[in-house]
């Protein structure tokens, strides 16, 4: 026993990692600034802030506004901005608020940090952008208010992940179409060469795959291991991208050649190990027959229109820790 009474969600922040920032047990047991912006205290909160000061810090620089943006507490967010906090502090990881408001959907929050005049790019110590949290665990208001801002569409963090990658990799599909109709490149590759499409692809995200082709997705760009996304769909057992894939590549008349690209093992997609079901798949597009099995097709909304059956096999997902500090 720590001697901590209150939740234990109470008494973390959440980095934009996902990784869990513990404040000291001092922190913990005694109140603070930090503790009461993080409850939403007001009351307290301008007794500490008046003792400590508005952009007191902790053990890993976080101020009380951190806190306040990362749990959405409005009311002490706007007290301390109209005390002077500073809207662009930076924590030992580089995190300033706006990262914790984005990652966390705080709309209202993220929108007056902006008018406070907080960073819209700011880099964390993993180059990590507001955009990037936004677009993988925030909220499409979140994303169109960074854009709005200014923000860089197609900026990448170390290993070169833009905001698209990270829509696309945890099924935001709001997010990756407000990403697109703003202009965000489509094709952009990772260090390992993996573009919005291999996320999708990897991951069975079907909604996020049809509006990647779409917006015209290169079903021909392939990683740095030679695959294409459909290779990547098919290796991971996603039926229905797999399917939707090849319905749009044999609208383009590309199916033939997509299948004839070879990973850096000479593997085809049709020498690629998968389910015995998109085996058979991949057997009746090849015979032409693929319509009779077709999971879906794509309208211009990106909307779906079910046109047979498809049961994908399965395969559990691999993960990646969102690659933000």
């Amino acid at each position: 026993d720590d001697g901590v009474s209150t939740s234990v969600l109470l008494n973390q922040i959440y980095s934009a990692s996902g990784r869990t920032m513990r404040r000291s047990r001092k922190d913990r047991i005694e109140p603070s600034a930090h503790s009461s912006a993080l409850e939403g205290n007001l009351e307290q909160l301008r007794a500490m802030a008046a003792a400590s000061g508005v952009d007191a810090r902790d053990a890993l620089l976080f101020t009380p506004l951190h806190f306040a943006a990362c749990y959405g507490q409005q009311a002490c967010l706007d007290f301390l901005l109209a005390q002077g906090a500073d809207a662009n502090a930076r924590s030992a990881d580089g995190l300033t608020p706006l990262h914790l408001a984005a990652r966390n959907g705080h709309t209202e929050a993220l929108s007056c940090l902006l008018r406070a005049g907080a960073d819209c790019d700011a880099e964390d110590s993993r180059r990590g952008r507001p955009l990037h949290n936004a677009s993988g665990h925030g909220n499409v208001e979140c994303v169109r208010a960074l854009l709005a801002a200014g923000a860089d569409k197609d900026a990448v963090e170390e290993d070169r992940w833009a905001a698209l990658h990270f829509a696309a990799r945890f099924n935001n599909v709001d997010n990756v179409e407000a990403l697109l109709l703003s202009g965000a490149d489509v094709n952009a590759q990772d260090v390992d060469g993996w573009t919005a499409s291999h996320n999708s692809a990897r991951n069975g995200r079907l909604r996020c795959s049809q509006a990647l082709l779409l917006h015209k997705a290169d079903v021909t760009r392939v990683t740095n291991h030679g695959e294409t996304a459909l290779h990547v769909a098919v290796r991971k057992g996603k039926a229905k991208v797999a399917q939707a894939i090849m319905d749009h590549c044999d609208k383009e008349g590309s199916l033939a050649a997509v299948r004839a690209i070879r990973d850096k093992h000479g593997h085809r997609v049709d020498d690629v190990e998968t389910s015995p079901h998109i085996k058979a798949i991949l057997r009746q597009e090849g015979q032409g027959q693929g319509r009779a099995v077709s999971g879906y097709d794509m309208d211009l909304a990106g909307s779906t229109e079910m046109v047979g059956s498809v049961e994908g096999n399965v395969v559990g997902i691999v993960s990646r820790a969102c690659v933000l500090s």
